[in-house]
């Protein structure tokens, strides 16, 4: 793998990542889910010899810049990085590929910019998270109160990084082989252990959320070939939601694999067996 970095223009952030090529630009561009890294994306890229991938760690992930000191992360901010990626490395147009948070964003991209994506690729993830219109004064108000109570806290340290790989498991149904691959790049040395690489401001609840319909209308907007691929014991498998949703899209296919949520990192090989064939074929 290599790794590499790119200045965003109209920001003070400098993304980092990996890929398994040596040249700039990218067949695919994958984004990883909240609160991982592009690492997530390191038991699949070995399967993908036949694409350039770009595995990017997002602002305030892996080991990208934070956000500056008293700016709240929004999940459009996701949609403007990765237009700016695409300017930085002036692709015409590429392959994205999204887990969870990056599929979500993925999602909102191809229906922005869809003259850009040649195909979109979900792991686990279609849209982003929706809230009912109403009570919206109300989960904007916690979310400001809470951002005033912990918006400075730090985040916590552990003995080492073993330590912190058996705590991030027990969050996204991760095993600890996978947790132990997110932590040696989620982590950074401290005087009394390791503690957590990324922007302790990402666990702050979003005071921007999207409703349902706003979901829909991206949605409906995205014109590429898309395939989506869930786990099968993800917390995503009985959702009523993504159904729904692929209703609106105008070329998708779907399958299910025996894995969680993290089905990328679970089945890596069949995962991208998958992929190649969409992208090849346009069949799975």
């Amino acid at each position: 793998m290599h790794e590499f970095e790119i200045p965003l223009p109209h920001s003070h952030l400098c993304l980092k990542g990996i890929k398994n090529f040596n040249g700039e630009r990218p067949d695919i561009l994958a984004f990883h889910g909240w609160l991982d890294n592009c690492h997530s994306f390191l038991p699949m890229l070995p399967h993908l010899k036949d694409f350039n991938v770009m595995a990017i760690d997002f602002p305030g992930h892996g080991l990208s810049e934070h956000y500056a000191a008293g700016q709240v992360p929004y999940f459009h901010d996701l949609i403007y990085c990765i237009r700016e990626i695409f300017e930085c490395l002036d692709l015409e147009s590429c392959h994205i590929m999204g887990h969870s948070m990056g599929g979500g964003a993925a999602s909102l991209f191809a229906g922005v910019f869809p003259e850009l994506v040649r195909s979109l690729i979900l792991l686990d993830s279609l849209g982003p998270i929706s809230t009912p219109e109403q009570g919206a004064p109300e989960k904007m108000k916690q979310a400001i109160s809470t951002w005033l109570r912990h918006g400075k806290r730090p985040n916590p340290i552990y003995d080492d990084h073993e330590s912190a790989s058996k705590t991030r498991m027990k969050s996204g149904m991760l095993t600890i082989e996978n947790s132990r691959i997110l932590t040696q790049r989620g982590v950074k040395k401290v005087e009394k252990g390791v503690k957590w690489a990324h922007d302790p401001k990402l666990k702050l609840p979003s005071p921007g959320l999207f409703s349902e319909a706003q979901v829909d209308s991206y949605l409906k907007a995205i014109e590429s070939p898309t395939l989506l691929i869930q786990g099968k014991s993800s917390f995503l498998a009985k959702s009523q939601v993504i159904p729904k949703r692929m209703a609106h899209l105008r070329q998708a296919v779907s399958t299910t694999l025996d894995a969680g949520h993290h089905v990328h990192m679970d089945l890596p090989e069949e995962t991208a067996q998958i992929v190649r064939n969409f992208l090849s074929y346009g069949s799975i």
